[in-house]
């Protein structure tokens, strides 16, 4: 494969896993739709010159996708989501899927920022249960909140103890992460302040989101951008 070819085929790889990332993080429908030979093209250990970096995050990139076609996909609803009664077994088939694509991605050395991108898709995931939750019965529904609950603490404490490692690695964290940050911590704050709170860990939950406060701030670059203005909201919010 000659150079100029292999940085064609990285450069379009990028760009599907930016446009699925923002469209993820913002919930509408991505730019374009997801190339999946693109997956095809990134099997590990191939002399394709294209970064086991950029390998992994095509393969989370890809199961977002997944996610947003299967969930999403109901032409009879208005916002196109799933019915309660499937979307139930969906959720957890895909939970198991991601599960399972962690533990491979692992064991291939993943770094701090693909374990973000991990962390974030089980967050994004499970927020489904959030959703239309009425016909749900009460158990899971409760099973399912506690899960997304504690998802987004993992993903705040993975973000912390990067940060302790490396203060910089929050200043170079791309906005749309940030506001993943952002999103975790609302549903902390949310469950806290719920009827869940006699089964969750509050203490926990408590220290997490004043991390998330403080992180957002350091991330800022410039005063009232993205970053400023959503640590004064949390702070608010609270």
């Amino acid at each position: 494969m000659s150079s100029i070819l292999k940085e064609h085929v990285r450069t379009w790889i990028s760009c599907n896993i930016v446009s699925q990332t923002i469209a993820t993080a913002f919930g509408f429908p991505a730019f374009v739709s997801f190339d999946s030979s693109v997956v095809g093209s990134c099997r590990p250990g191939s002399e394709d010159g294209i970064p086991i970096e950029l390998k992994h995050m095509v393969e989370i990139s890809h199961f977002e996708d997944q996610v947003a076609k299967i969930l999403n996909s109901n032409t009879v609803d208005v916002m196109g989501l799933a019915d309660a009664a499937e979307r139930l077994p969906l959720l957890k088939v895909l939970t198991q899927q991601l599960n399972e694509l962690e533990v491979k991605l692992s064991m291939e050395g993943f770094d701090d920022i693909r374990k973000f991108q991990i962390l974030a898709s089980k967050v994004h995931l499970l927020t489904y249960y959030f959703l239309d939750n009425s016909k749900i019965a009460n158990f899971e529904l409760r099973r399912g909140l506690v899960l997304v609950y504690n998802a987004a603490l993992s993903l705040l404490s993975h973000v912390q103890t990067v940060y302790n490692k490396d203060p910089k690695f929050i200043k170079y964290l791309p906005g749309v992460f940030v506001l993943m940050i952002w999103q975790a911590s609302c549903i902390v704050a949310k469950l806290i302040h719920s009827s869940l709170s006699d089964v969750i860990d509050v203490g926990a939950g408590r220290q997490l989101y004043t991390v998330a406060i403080q992180l957002a701030m350091r991330a800022s670059i410039l005063k009232h951008d993205m970053a400023y203005r959503s640590s004064g909201i949390m702070r608010n919010m609270w």
